[in-house]
């Protein structure tokens, strides 16, 4: 599970309660770092943090568990749509049979990140920002804070090649797909690249699920923006649901766990409960375990989504 940004200790250790509870045995609960994954000079560094043979590369100790392996279901809450969209970018092989987004995905582009900004300021009580702070200014000031610093980035990365620092194929790859776009201003492509990026990783796993679970209400994320996600997912030919909750931001599994449970056990036994499916995907009905779209899939994924100048 990866957790919202700001979950508390107690909080995480709760989900975790909980998802044992339903039987599950091997529960890795990793929080998304706000530093890390709400700016593009986190995803660099990250990026950076992981190329082979740099010293800095993480290591899988108790802070950075083992996730290069397979999970019955990655539940990404809030924030932890970015978080898992770095690590997969940075190289990290973690393999899936369900992706949960709960209350996600959060786009990495400015107008999603001030929808979130305005809404949290709101949830703390702290009105009187959003009263002196429009929010067409509001999202004009991240775009500019956005551009410096990816335009950073990219001569950091130029710099570094011309000194002959370690780079690798993906990390040039991002550097003239995402960072070339976002200084052109088309982050709508970044945000594609970023959710074809994970369909990517979904689409090496025969018949893996995504589910979108979520508050059409919900005042952090764009309802626009959920189900522009799942049609990109149907349109690559993942196996695909919406549920509706009437649960607040990620209050799901603290409100009603016995909807979002039901939920994730329901491609493994075949159940029908709780929430209100709509625009399932009629292919998640059938058994995909020798699924033999899976080279197709990849290939519109990469064509699709991933490739072009």
């Amino acid at each position: 599970m990866l957790g919202w940004f700001f979950a508390k200790d107690r909080e995480l250790d709760y989900v975790r309660r909980m998802y044992e509870k339903n039987g599950f045995t091997d529960i890795v609960i990793k929080a998304s770092q706000v530093a890390v994954v709400s700016k593009p000079r986190g995803w660099y560094r990250s990026l950076r943090a992981r190329l082979p043979g740099n010293a800095q590369q993480p290591s899988d100790d108790d802070d950075e568990p083992d996730l290069d392996r397979h999970f019955d279901v990655v539940h990404c809450m809030s924030g932890g749509f970015l978080a898992l969209y770095v690590m997969l970018q940075s190289g990290v092989k973690l393999r899936f049979s369900q992706l949960l987004f709960d209350s996600t995905p959060i786009l990495p582009k400015p107008a999603a990140f001030t929808k979130f900004a305005r809404a949290y300021l709101r949830s703390i009580g702290l009105t009187l920002p959003l009263k002196l702070l429009p929010k067409r200014l509001h999202q004009g000031l991240i775009l500019a804070r956005w551009w410096i610093s990816i335009y950073y980035i990219q001569l950091k990365h130029r710099v570094l090649s011309m000194l002959g620092r370690q780079q690798d194929a993906k990390l040039d790859r991002w550097q003239r797909g995402p960072v070339k776009w976002a200084l052109r201003g088309d982050y709508d492509r970044v945000s594609r690249h970023a959710l074809g990026t994970i369909y990517d990783t979904a689409a090496q796993g025969s018949g893996s699920e995504i589910i979108f679970l979520y508050n059409p209400d919900d005042p952090f994320i764009s309802e626009t923006d959920v189900s522009a996600a799942a049609d990109l997912a149907r349109t690559v030919g993942l196996r695909t649901k919406q549920v509706h909750v009437g649960a607040d931001h990620i209050k799901a599994i603290f409100k009603m766990p016995r909807t979002l449970f039901d939920l994730i056990g329901e491609a493994q036994h075949g159940a029908t409960h709780g929430g209100v499916p709509t625009n399932t995907d009629p292919a998640a009905a059938h058994d995909s375990a020798h699924d033999s779209a899976a080279g197709p899939r990849l290939q519109l994924i990469r064509e699709l989504v991933l490739e072009g100048n």
